[in-house]
């Protein structure tokens, strides 16, 4: 979230582009009024450039309970835990361990 932070901070007062990174701010520290997918197509395109995986945890065609986002800078790099987050109704019912279980054998293959 600093890195967001940062950008928002050099973005220009009062601008839409600083309004769009403290929604997604909020997004991703508040759950009320939390947009799931926005906050995936969001993070998906920040991380454009890093290979990543971006895991979304969900129930059937609805939207996601959790997300994992883990990256790194090339293929000699360790893997990095970028973002991670459960819906707050889902906290403690072990759906964040499934999910970090689900994204670690997938960052094991090349």
């Amino acid at each position: 979230m600093v890195g967001i932070m940062d950008d928002m901070n050099r973005e220009e007062e009062g601008s839409n582009a600083k309004l769009a990174l403290l929604r997604i701010l909020r997004m991703m520290s508040d759950a009320s009024g939390r947009q799931p997918e926005r906050v995936h197509d969001f993070m998906a395109q920040r991380w454009q450039h890093w290979q990543g995986r971006l895991l979304a945890l969900r129930h059937g065609d609805g939207p996601p309970l959790g997300m994992v986002l883990a990256c790194r800078p090339d293929d000699e790099a360790a893997w990095q835990l970028r973002f991670f987050f459960i819906s707050q109704e889902w906290k403690g019912s072990g759906h964040g361990a499934r999910l970090l279980t689900a994204a670690r054998p997938d960052c094991s293959s090349p």
